[in-house]
């Protein structure tokens, strides 16, 4: 019978695996595959149901569909943002990436002063920070040049240098951007203040202060404010970009460059909507562990790269797959988020914006106070130097949503982190969302140190009662094989 042949084949397999290679059949059954880095606040029946149903209902809308979408998305943008007054609706842009809207605000800066700015900002930024502005240093038709005044952050909690801050350096620049890190709202009062005090426009990046969904709306000073809608974020849209821009005036300049330029592209092409549909499809299976497709893929990278060391470096597979371009859930391509949003998106953002996420905000205080009491506290400094008391009052009082849970390598060996946690069956993933400047004139440089150190922990949104106790252990076991 064929089936007793297929029986035989299998166990042969799997008897040449067990004597072969014991170490991946054991990675395979021991690691927790379903706790990965990802924080996606969607599934696959919503994908399906929901945003695939909307690719194909957009076929047959017309464009006067369009100007009804957009106009509830800022109706419900600006009701999120306590902002709900009638004639708020102009001050909002709604576009393809949150991306878009910074590239279009240093394009305007570029076009007004000769294709020479200098922008203030934090020496630690958001992962395709300096290669959007190194695109656009490099296109050979202009002579682009983008220089930096960098404040470093405190090496002891990664708050922001305040003290280092030099106000004739602030004073020469063309554009101030404040950002926030790990999700909790950064203190930066003296940027926003000098940026008013020497008629600077500020920008401020609130994707990683807590989401949409947090108490932080952004800063009262700030000329624009930015959220992202991306496949790790919260609105869960899989894509799109939101901004706010103050009645100011260089808020309603920018406001005004901005639209200008969203009115020169084209809408994108419902084929470009699905392949990013299909794209982050693949990355919500992994992070859901569907079908088993974390133990398939990582099978087939033990067999195409990790066979010589004997294990599954899942850190490491993490990292291919994410960075890996022909599934890549960001669009990086300026062709692509230089686009006006597809109605299939509209609909995508709208339905995002609508959602309940505060059982996702109970969740996560509950669960990071379960992570820190099983952590002694003298290992809080050396693993989360973020994590003082002051920034955990901040999360509570922000109540916000964190795209990803992060440790820090202490010693600067974040391999040896990671090669433990790995050996521990825990899937981590090496930092991409923090860089720091290749170019840096910083010295010491604290954010460089940091960017290069970060590992992605399990998302604690995505773990259960026993894998967050059980990561705690591990990491509390670490410290003390590590003599902190």
């Amino acid at each position: 019978m064929w089936w007793t042949v297929a029986g035989v084949v299998v166990l042969c397999i799997f008897a040449y695996l067990c004597i072969f290679h014991w170490n991946l059949i054991r990675s395979l059954w021991l690691t927790d595959k379903s706790a990965v880095a990802y924080g996606i606040y969607s599934t696959l029946t919503e994908m399906i149901f929901c945003h695939c149903w909307f690719l194909v209902r957009s076929i047959f809308m017309g464009q006067r569909r369009r100007r009804i979408l957009t106009e509830q998305i800022k109706q419900r943008f600006l009701k999120i943002l306590n902002k709900d007054d009638a004639d708020q609706e102009n001050n909002v842009v709604v576009t393809h990436s949150c991306r878009t809207i910074f590239y279009c605000i240093i394009e305007s800066l570029l076009q007004r002063k000769q294709d020479r700015i200098k922008i203030g900002c934090c020496s630690m930024q958001f992962g395709s920070f300096y290669t959007l502005l190194r695109s656009l240093q490099m296109d050979e038709s202009r002579n682009v040049h983008i220089d930096f005044y960098e404040i470093d952050l405190n090496a002891s909690d990664c708050s922001l240098d305040t003290a280092s801050v030099d106000e004739q350096q602030v004073s020469d620049c063309d554009l101030i951007i404040c950002q926030h890190f790990f999700g909790v709202p950064l203190s930066q009062t003296v940027l926003f203040e000098l940026g008013k005090k020497y008629d600077i426009p500020v920008l401020e990046d609130c994707v990683q202060s807590g989401s949409l969904f947090g108490q932080y709306k952004g800063h009262q000073q700030a000329d624009v404010c930015i959220w992202s809608c991306g496949l790790d974020k919260t609105p869960s849209c899989f894509g799109g970009g939101l901004g706010y821009f103050a009645n100011s005036k260089h808020g309603q300049q920018l406001l005004s460059a901005v639209n200008g330029a969203l009115d020169t592209f084209a809408v994108e092409r419902l084929g470009h909507r699905a392949v990013a549909l299909l794209n982050q499809t693949i990355h919500l299976v992994m992070a859901r562990n569907h079908f088993s497709v974390n133990a398939v893929v990582a099978t087939f990278f033990y067999f195409k790269w990790y066979k010589a060391h004997g294990k599954i470096k899942w850190y490491d597979a993490s990292l291919k797959m994410r960075k890996n371009k022909s599934i890549t859930p960001f669009q990086h391509q300026a062709s692509l988020f230089l686009s006006k949003p597809s109605i299939a998106q509209l609909y995508s953002i709208r339905y995002g914006l609508n959602k309940n996420y505060s059982h996702i905000i109970l969740n996560e205080i509950t669960k990071r106070k379960l992570f820190l009491d099983n952590i002694p506290k003298r290992y809080h400094t050396v693993l989360f130097p973020w994590l003082n008391d002051k920034a955990l009052k901040a999360y509570e009082e922000n109540r916000g949503v964190g795209e990803f849970s992060w440790v820090f390598s202490a010693d600067g060996d974040r391999i040896a982190l990671n090669d433990y946690l790995c050996d521990h069956y825990i899937i981590t993933m090496i930092n991409t969302t923090w860089v720091h400047h290749q170019d840096s004139k910083l010295t010491p440089n604290h954010s460089k140190f940091l960017c290069e150190n970060l590992t992605y922990l399990p998302n604690l949104n995505e773990m259960n009662h026993r894998q967050i106790v059980s990561c705690a252990k591990v990491l509390t076991a670490y410290c003390q094989h590590k003599k902190y």
